[in-house]
C-alpha cells in the first residue's frame, strides 16, 4: 500500500464511526487509542465553538450531528481551526429551527473572525470623503432576526445588525448597529469607490436626502467607528486595489 493510501485509510479510521480495522497496523490497541484522541479533539473543538448552539439543540442531538459529520468525510482542510467552519457548512447551515440556525451562524462567524489570518495592514491616510474608507480586517456584518448576541435570549425576535471584528489588540469585538448604520456600513465595506460616491449612490438607491441632519448623523456614526477601532481612515493614495481585496 502506497503512503498516500495509508494516510487516507488512517484518516478514515480516525474519523469514521465504525471503521474497518487497519490492515497495516502492528498494534491495534495503540491505534484505537489514537483514534479516540483524534475524535475527542474534533468533538471538543466543535463543541467549544458552538457552546450555545449545543445547549439549544441538546447534547445528544449535537453529538449525533458531529458523529455524522466525521463520518461524512467533509473535512478537507489541513488547518484544524477550519474544522468547526466545515461542521457548520455540513451540519448546521440548514437547521430547521430559525433561531438555532441564526445562532449557529453567529457562533461560526465569531470563531472565523477570531482565527482568520488578517491581511497585510496598510498605513491609513486621514479620513477623506474623496477616497475609499479603510476598515480593519477581518470582519463580518451579520443580520439576524433573533437576539443571538445575548445568551439566553436566542429565541427572542429582535432584528439584530451586528458587526464582528478584531481590534488592534487582536480581541474579538461585536458592535450592535441600528438599521441605517448597518445599511451604510454594508455599502461602504462592499464598495471600491470613495466615501462620497458610495453615500451618493446609497442616497439615490434608498431615496434619502443628504441634508444637514443626515450629515450630522453621518459625522457621529463615522466618529464612533473610528473610536471603536474599526474605521482606520482612508486608503493611502498608492494602495493597489488587488492588494486590498
Amino acid at each position: 500500500m502506497k503512503l498516500e493510501e495509508k494516510l487516507g485509510r488512517l484518516t478514515s479510521y480516525c474519523l469514521e464511526r465504525d471503521p474497518a480495522p487497519l490492515s497495516f497496523a502492528n498494534d491495534e490497541e495503540r491505534w484505537a487509542l489514537y483514534r479516540q484522541m483524534v475524535r475527542s479533539r474534533h468533538l471538543g473543538a466543535i463543541s467549544a465553538t458552538y457552546k450555545r448552539t449545543l445547549k439549544l439543540l441538546g447534547q445528544s442531538a449535537f453529538e449525533t450531528r458531529v458523529a455524522s459529520f466525521l463520518d461524512s468525510k467533509a473535512i478537507t482542510t489541513r488547518y484544524f481551526w477550519k474544522v468547526p467552519l466545515a461542521f457548520y457548512e455540513n451540519s448546521l447551515r440548514d437547521l430547521a429551527d430559525p433561531s438555532a440556525r441564526e445562532l449557529a451562524e453567529y457562533e461560526m462567524l465569531r470563531w472565523k473572525i477570531r482565527n482568520e489570518e488578517a491581511p497585510r495592514t496598510l498605513q491609513p491616510a486621514a479620513l477623506d470623503f474623496e477616497r475609499r474608507p479603510l476598515f480593519r480586517r477581518p470582519f463580518a456584518l451579520f443580520f439576524a432576526e433573533h437576539r443571538v448576541d445575548f445568551e439566553g435570549e436566542e429565541r427572542v425576535l429582535d432584528p439584530s445588525r451586528i458587526l464582528l471584528y478584531r481590534d488592534a489588540e487582536e480581541r474579538l469585538k461585536t458592535l450592535r448597529l441600528r438599521e441605517r448604520g448597518a445599511r451604510l456600513l454594508s455599502a461602504l465595506t462592499s464598495s471600491t469607490k470613495s466615501l462620497k460616491e458610495t453615500i451618493a449612490e446609497l442616497s439615490t438607491r434608498e431615496g434619502f436626502a443628504i441634508d444637514a441632519p443626515y450629515l450630522e448623523w453621518l459625522s457621529t456614526f463615522l466618529e464612533a467607528l473610528i473610536e471603536e477601532g474599526f474605521l482606520l481612515g482612508s486608503h493611502p493614495p498608492d494602495a493597489s486595489i488587488d492588494l486590498l481585496e
